[in-house]
């Protein structure tokens, strides 16, 4: 086994730093600082790091297509472009007793986004996806911390991570986009 050495390139010192979100086309990592309440753009050729401050957690980024981010936050999924925060899916719980913790796109460009209770271990959290006609629906419920998620597209599965239970739960994903 090959061993890589890894090196420190930028001392971000986040309260909560989590959800890096490689930028292909700005070549920028981006990633969030969920109880700093900021999201960072970090420039690996300059070293250079932006900070961008918002008013509640930010807890996942990714790129959106056709311009600007989506951002998952305390209370809900917003846009964000050209410093502009729209609300896009705001929680009926409204950020009171859960927050939006991570989210990802899947290989169909679907937004999966995941909430976890404030006190980490209320099995209130609840595991959604955004889909290409921009409807939200409610997949999983029943948990602590919904956290991590990937897509194994060869052999349709998608993988995720429930962090109070230790558990990761398999489900099976057509190839039409359909889970």
């Amino acid at each position: 086994m090959k061993t890589i050495q890894a090196k420190n390139v930028w001392d971000g010192r986040a309260t909560l730093g989590e959800g890096p979100f490689w930028d292909e086309t700005d070549r920028m990592l981006l990633w969030v600082d969920i109880e700093g309440f900021n999201l960072h753009r970090f420039n690996p050729d300059t070293k250079e790091n932006t900070t961008l401050p918002f008013a509640q957690h930010v807890t996942a980024v990714v790129k959106k297509e056709g311009g600007g981010l989506l951002l998952a936050m305390r209370d809900g999924i917003y846009t964000y472009n050209r410093d502009r925060l729209t609300p896009y899916y705001l929680h009926p719980d409204e950020g009171k007793k859960i927050r939006f913790n991570d989210a990802k796109c899947d290989p169909f460009g679907r937004l999966w986004a995941g909430t976890m209770s404030f006190d980490g271990k209320s099995p209130i959290g609840e595991l959604f996806v955004l889909d290409a006609q921009e409807k939200v629906t409610k997949k999983v419920d029943g948990l602590a911390i919904s956290n991590g998620m990937a897509w194994d597209t060869k052999r349709g599965l998608f993988y995720h991570n429930e962090t109070v239970t230790g558990e990761t739960t398999i489900y099976a994903i057509a190839t039409n986009q359909q889970t």
